[in-house]
């Protein structure tokens, strides 16, 4: 039976659609590529953190422990902010993002104001993108990836303060690091225009909140289709 998996933050779980469950790009796409399930694991505010582990532990399950057949199998991800992370209290795990950062003095406050960088944002990316493209390609599922915007997307925080998510690729060591990513599974990681974000802004439109809307969503899945 054919699976579709995909996660990612509020893009892929359909935010401001007008049914979002069965209006977002995954539903859509599920039909178009027959697929019998459509998993979608994404949450709204999520980081890539979270994204990485929780599709790692349903590929583990899907192989090792259900022994399912790979090839029917097939996996989508939109990349979310890069400046997201979480953190695990003991009992769970807990996002946090620039956007949480208030004067009480919590994790937000502490990790943004004395540990946060872009530097490390973005080698925490490219391992991110890294572990889940190695075991893909070991099992030779079939995949693809995208961003959901072309970062320095202008934010506020609940001091007020503006903030951008600081994607920039010449923040990462060496740029080798792009050298081992399939641009071809993942051309939105170089190239702006190819994120949803800017996807929408071209053949559809965004809504007040900035999420892409009907029309870019099922244009979007047409475009994922072709690509896989």
């Amino acid at each position: 039976m054919k699976t579709l998996y995909t996660n990612g933050c509020s893009f892929t779980v359909g935010a401001e659609l007008s049914n979002p469950q069965e209006l977002c790009y995954p539903t859509i796409l599920g039909s178009r590529i027959g697929s019998s399930f459509i998993v979608n694991q994404a949450r709204s505010a999520s980081g890539n953190a979270e994204i990485t582990r929780k599709t790692m532990d349903y590929l583990f399950d899907y192989v090792y422990n259900k022994e399912l057949d790979p090839k029917d199998l097939t996996v989508v991800l939109g990349w979310s902010l890069v400046s997201r992370h979480e953190y695990y209290n003991g009992n769970q795990w807990i996002g946090i993002t620039p956007n949480s950062v208030s004067y009480r003095k919590d994790v937000p406050f502490y990790y943004y104001g004395l540990l946060h960088s872009t530097e490390q944002d973005m080698l925490n990316f490219i391992w991110q993108v890294i572990t889940v493209q190695t075991f893909l390609k070991k099992h030779n599922i079939k995949y693809f990836f995208f961003k959901v915007d072309s970062g320095q997307w202008k934010m506020y925080n609940q001091k007020g303060f503006t903030i951008y998510d600081g994607w920039d690729l010449n923040k990462l060591p060496t740029q080798k690091y792009i050298e081992e990513i399939d641009l071809d599974k993942f051309p939105s990681l170089i190239d702006p225009k190819q994120t949803f974000r800017e996807f929408a802004l071209q053949y559809g439109s965004l809504k007040p909140d900035h999420h892409p809307d009907e029309i870019s969503h099922e244009l979007f899945s047409k475009y994922i289709e072709e690509k896989l």
